[in-house]
């Protein structure tokens, strides 16, 4: 992760500089070096309270025991 990308995108963003889909390409970008050699099979989203949830991608998942 290129966190100097990371710190100056947010900066444009708070100032108001940076419109959405330039950040998000711009944040993509800087993860572009973080990216695992395995692919996963889920997504977690943390909300700002500590909640999370966990999207599957198809075909992954726990088994309905």
């Amino acid at each position: 992760m290129d966190s100097k990308t990371v710190t100056e995108v947010a900066a444009k963003s708070h100032a108001g500089t940076i419109s959405f889909p330039d950040g998000v390409a711009q944040l993509l970008e800087a993860s572009r070096s973080a990216t695992s050699p395995f692919c996963a099979e889920s997504v977690t989203y943390l909300g700002r309270q500590g909640d999370q949830h966990v999207e599957w991608f198809p075909g992954a998942g726990p088994s309905p025991d």
